[in-house]
């Protein structure tokens, strides 16, 4: 019932002269046919690996949001785990019975709308592509647990043999949907399924969500830091690998962007601590693979600002990107930088128009600068 808007993003050309990466979890555990069939099926239909992740037991988890979506409740088998946007953020979980009833659901990160308004989106798609259904007055049927929480609406389908629904609620600032089909009188089974599914949900996605929301809100103003000397005195400094630094702890939360910008995420790491500064991501997918942008906070760059008579500057933050064993340092800000600062940065760099400051081999222990392009 969704339509999966087409993204694009520039191909990969010659600024990093490294094959792409394989895509994560492609390749399953010995024996298990049923998962490889499935990763296979994501890989196909261009679902980035870092949308979903088929477990050893086949619950489909969701990366973005860490909803589980098991492989079967009940009677009710999962079809497959979809995406309907490429970048994760519009997701869904087929279940169907070999009696034909199903039950989907959604969760989708909501832009300024109210769950009523995606109530009424709902029922306007399923008019659309079922103008013989009929609407139901307002009634106990499909009542799900909490059910304040929930807007509902159900329909007559196929002469009064059918009954279908819309179930939706608020999730921490997602919206969860339900849409179920079943024979009439056999709504109970299937009430038991979304129940069931909703127990995982409000304890998976429901609480990292709440985290996320939770989490204090930061200033994305930091512009890039191109000066000469600054740009050769940071560069050496986060060329040298910090074996002393803590590990740092990761619980990544998608951070809602304005424009789209093409198919890829930005995640703001909200572990992070005052020794280790703060993290966020950029991950780019296209039909070769992967890549990851890191943009950390730099304390120790920052102590060069001190020394330097500069301590009003704001804190510096590293972008780079790993591939292997080498490290590549793409650029220095001055505060942390925004969502589109970054895309822009990966946009330029993947086409060929700007070049690494350094590249740090881990392998060889080697530093080397490429020169600047024109």
């Amino acid at each position: 019932m969704r339509a999966a808007a087409p993204l694009l993003f520039a191909a990969l050309l010659t600024a990093f002269p490294v094959p792409a990466l394989a895509v994560a979890g492609s390749s399953p555990p010995s024996g298990s046919d049923d998962l490889a069939k499935q990763r296979a099926e994501l890989e196909a239909r261009g679902v980035p690996s870092y949308v979903w992740q088929i477990g050893s037991d086949g619950a489909a988890t969701h990366r973005q949001t860490g909803l589980v979506c098991p492989a079967a409740v009940g009677s009710f088998v999962r079809v497959k785990p979809t995406t309907f946007d490429r970048r994760g953020l519009d997701v869904g979980c087929d279940y169907e019975t070999e009696l034909g009833a199903s039950v989907t659901l959604y969760l989708t990160q909501r832009h300024g709308q109210s769950v009523d308004d995606d109530l009424a989106k709902a029922q306007t798609e399923l008019g659309q592509y079922h103008p013989d259904y009929t609407l139901l007055p307002a009634g106990p049927e499909g009542a799900l647990s909490d059910d304040a929480a929930w807007r509902r609406a159900m329909y007559d389908a196929h002469k009064g043999t059918t009954h279908s629904g819309i179930w939706i609620r608020d999730l921490s600032g997602w919206t969860l949907e339900y849409r179920a089909t079943y024979a009439t009188g056999s709504t109970a089974e299937a009430v038991a399924v979304m129940e069931t599914l909703t127990k995982q949900a409000v304890t998976t996605a429901g609480t990292h969500l709440s985290a996320c929301a939770a989490a204090a809100p930061i200033e994305r103003k930091g512009t890039e830091d191109s000066s000469s000397s600054s740009v050769m005195a940071m560069t050496l400094m986060s060329a040298v690998p910090d074996d002393s630094a803590p590990a740092q702890a990761e619980n990544w939360c998608v951070e809602p962007v304005t424009d789209e910008i093409g198919p890829t995420v930005f995640w703001r790491n909200i572990a992070s601590d005052e020794h280790s500064g703060a993290v966020d991501r950029l991950t780019i997918d296209d039909d070769k693979g992967q890549d990851t942008i890191v943009i950390a906070g730099a304390p120790l760059l920052s102590i060069v600002d001190d020394q330097s008579g500069h301590k009003d500057l704001p804190l510096a933050h590293v972008a780079t990107l790993t591939r292997g064993t080498k490290v590549y340092i793409l650029a220095i800000y001055r505060g942390r930088p925004s969502a589109a600062d970054v895309f822009g940065l990966a946009r330029d760099l993947f086409g060929g128009k700007r070049q690494p400051l350094a590249v740090r081999d881990g392998k060889n222990v080697t530093v080397t600068m490429p020169q600047e392009t024109h």
